[in-house]
């Protein structure tokens, strides 16, 4: 993974190990035991780690080449999203909402990195063609690592800074809240009733907010999974 928001993003191979540890939900759909699906998306280089829809539809895009943004229907065939990412330069991120409406991107721009929202436009039939244009809905200082839906209408960001690591609880169309963060933290997913959201490391120890502060809550984990369906409010 990049930590100068210049080189290559975080990167996903396709595969995943069948003995790794999975952190809260069910996972979503691209960490899964492998199969054709999974050999599809992963012919592709350079990818940022792939989502997945509610309606099945596993979303795959090189992080040097916005452009190519592609879907997979349930027989494995790439649909190709007209346009890709809009104003994306790059892409380090990112996750489709958990009502499958919008897609929350980390992108790099002419203008700067930032997150960015778009709408997902449908065919009839609920297969994506396109992606509308983009919102952004922050400006990053440094690098972006990583972004996750953490309930219907707030993103968690992890970023860098001057600082080092930084987490951002943005809520789209809203105020933000920046968060201190661990070093190593690669990954964000949303968390449950009892924190907001839980982090990833680099050496596989999982943290929750608890107060004020991160606190490690178990460790050997490979994934943090995403539930899929309406997100907690």
């Amino acid at each position: 993974m990049s930590r100068s928001g210049i080189g290559p993003p975080r990167s996903w191979c396709g595969s995943v190990v069948t003995s790794s540890r999975v952190a809260g939900g069910s996972a979503a759909g691209h960490h899964s035991g492998g199969g054709a699906r999974d050999e599809a998306v992963s012919r592709r280089d350079w990818l940022v780690e792939p989502t997945i829809d509610p309606q099945g539809f596993p979303w795959s895009v090189p992080g040097d080449d916005p452009a190519a943004l592609v879907a997979y229907t349930q027989d494995y065939e790439p649909i190709e999203i007209a346009g890709g990412i809009p104003d994306a330069e790059r892409v380090f991120s990112m996750q489709v909402s958990p009502d499958g409406t919008r897609l929350a991107a980390l992108v790099a721009t002419a203008q700067g990195n930032r997150a960015v929202v778009l709408p997902i436009i449908r065919a009839s039939d609920g297969t994506p063609d396109e992606l509308g244009e983009p919102v952004s809905v922050t400006q990053l200082t440094g690098g972006g690592i990583d972004i996750a839906w953490l309930d219907s209408a707030t993103l968690g960001i992890v970023a860098e800074d001057e600082a080092g690591i930084v987490i951002v609880q943005q809520r789209v169309g809203g105020p933000a809240t920046y968060l201190s963060s661990e070093s190593s933290i690669v990954a964000i997913a949303a968390g449950s009733q009892s924190t907001i959201a839980r982090l990833l490391s680099e050496n596989g120890t999982l943290f929750i907010r608890r107060g004020s502060t991160w606190q490690p809550a178990a460790t050997g984990i490979d994934v943090l999974a995403t539930q899929l369906g309406a997100p907690r409010s």
